[in-house]
């Protein structure tokens, strides 16, 4: 279970990415966990973030407006 004291959600636009980063540190070491999804790794193995690529894509499509939900509620729709 990761338990969140940190979380950060940005969008680029351009780039069509959501990042996610859920810890402050330094960023060793990147994995792939599937296509057009990265995980980002401390040194001490600790996730900092995760990467969405074609988040349009990934996370519902244009048409459905997707959200990325915490609770009920929405923190970052993508246009």
């Amino acid at each position: 279970m990761l338990k969140l004291d940190y979380m950060k959600i940005t969008y680029d636009k351009k780039a069509n990415t959501v990042y996610i980063y859920v810890n402050r540190d330094k960023i060793a070491r990147t994995i792939e966990i599937g296509k057009d999804f990265l995980v980002d790794l401390s040194k001490r193995g600790q996730i900092v973030g995760l990467e969405i690529l074609q988040a349009s894509k990934n996370l519902g499509g244009l048409k459905n407006k997707p959200a990325i939900v915490i609770g009920n509620k929405p923190v970052l729709l993508i246009p």
